[in-house]
């Protein structure tokens, strides 16, 4: 990178702690007049959009290296946007916390970088009252718009904006991966290590080693449980050519068109690898992993009205370029231990599922139904069937529907609650849901609800399937 050569002394710099309440911003020219490396810590405060503005006018090429923990939103954004249009890079150091306003200034990077062990924390814009953070959906709302015109999905909007003000979500790497959010991992390269400590080092790259590729498994049993589009693009980025699968050596293209006709049969899938079960072994001199272990695994087919579910020993070898960089697959294989089959229909799914369950059409990009949304068994279960002619939103989170009106067709009309448990569902679930009840529950559309009666005489009414009609 042009800038290599001038980030070890600011990084040293920026990992020694501050006391800086506002924002300081310094900038370091480098050997071109027109480069610099612009550092921003502090507190962000609403009038430091335009100094950042005033600072970076003379150069056409820098990064930013970001360190603070927050502070006004709206100058967060703006020096985003700033960043943005002027096609700069941002990083966040190994070390350094970069969070709230801080985080969102860091996505406007035309690059984003971050060190292995840096802090990006998210969570929902807010407004003080009497001292307590209070989620505001108009903030919210700014904040959103914001990441749209940056490009981002809906699935990163919803992971980026939903925690509350008093809580955090520190990015990781496997989240970015799986939401779409572009990143790269960046730490310098400190030449000062004594030569004496090479076991020590060694034994730490190992380490970091059998990390990487532990991470690694979870992110691409979390890609494979998602939406079949989005799986197959990035494990086309994650395979070797060629690889060593299952016993057979197959070029990268004959193992994604393997993946491929796999995925259509089983369009909804969800797995688990069990983490107590991992075997990692590394090579720190070609840095290369082979990692083995088990997954739980949950297939279904509304088309062949059939669902597996067992468990699987998996065993993958991995080739890393660098620490920094993901690896690559060069051998797959496993075996099954248990399976069972079953029929699988809707009606089933939403009484019997753990879980929120999306059905999705053939070509794997629209949700053609919900079910399981309200797992209540001290509910009783009942029906609706008619045209929605009135949504209301989440304050939280402006795009979650969480409230219908629908009219049955002697006229009369009934709302309806939308009560779903985003929390501890997986990224790709979370984003299937949330565009399902979008597309769904829209006004005009005639639906087929399944409903949980609850509360004194069964008065609340709360969705638990939806099915759309024509």
């Amino acid at each position: 990178m042009w800038f290599r050569g001038s980030f070890i002394l600011v990084a040293a710099l920026l990992v020694t702690p501050s006391r800086l309440s506002a924002a300081a911003i310094s900038v370091f020219p480098l050997k071109n007049s027109t480069e610099a490396m612009i550092v921003v810590e502090g507190e962000l405060l609403r009038d430091d959009s335009a100094q950042f503005r005033a600072k970076v006018s003379p150069f056409s090429k820098a990064i930013v290296v970001l360190r603070s923990d927050g502070g006004s939103l709206l100058a967060g954004i703006e020096i985003g946007r700033i960043i943005r249009l002027r096609n700069f890079i941002t990083w966040v150091p190994s070390g350094v916390r970069c969070a709230s306003a801080c985080a969102a200034a860091w996505l406007g990077g035309s690059r984003r970088l971050m060190g292995k062990d840096a802090l990006i924390g998210f969570h929902a814009a807010y407004r003080s009252r009497h001292g307590i953070p209070t989620e505001s959906a108009p903030a919210n709302a700014v904040l959103g718009a914001y990441l749209r015109d940056l490009g981002l999905s809906d699935r990163a909007i919803v992971y980026i904006t939903s925690t509350s003000p008093l809580s955090m979500t520190w990015l990781s790497l496997s989240d970015a991966m799986q939401l779409g959010i572009e990143v790269s991992t960046f730490d310098p390269d400190r030449k000062s290590a004594s030569p004496n400590t090479s076991p020590q080092r060694q034994l730490n790259v190992v380490s970091q080693l059998e990390r990487r590729s532990a991470e690694f498994i979870a992110t691409l049993y979390r890609i494979t449980s998602g939406p079949n589009s989005e799986a197959i693009a990035a494990l086309n980025r994650l395979y070797a050519d060629p690889v060593l699968y299952f016993g057979k050596r197959m070029s990268r293209g004959e193992v994604i068109a393997h993946v491929q006709r796999f995925i259509a049969r089983w369009p909804v899938r969800r797995y688990v690898p069990k983490n107590d079960t991992f075997v990692i072994d590394c090579d720190e001199s070609l840095l290369t992993c082979t990692i083995k272990g088990q997954v739980q695994f949950d297939a279904q087919s509304s088309e062949r009205n059939e669902r597996s579910t067992g468990l699987a020993t998996f065993e993958y070898s991995l080739r890393f370029r660098s620490l920094e960089q993901t690896p690559e697959i060069t051998v797959e294989g496993g075996t099954v231990l248990e399976r069972s089959k079953k029929a699988l229909s809707f009606d089933s799914v939403s009484s019997g599922a753990a879980r929120p369950f999306y059905q999705l059409d053939r070509t794997q990009s629209r949700v053609l139904a919900l079910s399981n949304l309200y797992p209540d068994a001290d509910c009783h279960p009942s029906q609706l069937y008619g045209r929605i002619v009135r949504r209301q939103f989440d304050n939280k989170i402006g795009s979650l529907v969480n409230g219908i009106t629908v009219e049955v067709d002697d006229g009369r009309r009934t709302f309806v609650n939308v009560a779903v448990d985003l929390e501890n569902l997986d990224m790709a679930t979370r984003g299937w849901i949330v565009e399902g009840l979008q597309s769904l529950l829209k006004e005009g559309n005639r639906v087929v609800l399944g409903v949980k009666l609850c509360g004194a005489a069964g008065r609340v009414m709360i969705v638990d399937s939806i099915r759309r009609v024509q």
